[in-house]
């Protein structure tokens, strides 16, 4: 995988949580892969937020 570089670290270009595991993914299956995260994932799972709770 290469990836260009990209300016600033705004909404999360920084991180390279995922890519590697869905590369490996598409190797393995000889076909596309797509990660999409609901928004309650997108919350949940980014390292770049802090814990909280919405009621």
């Amino acid at each position: 995988m290469i990836m260009s570089t990209v300016g600033g670290g705004f909404s999360g270009k920084e991180d390279m949580l995922y890519q590697g595991r869905l590369v490996l993914a598409d190797i393995k299956t000889r076909r596309p892969v797509r990660y999409v995260f609901t928004r309650e994932e997108s919350l949940i799972a980014s390292a770049k937020r802090h814990p909280f709770t919405i009621r």
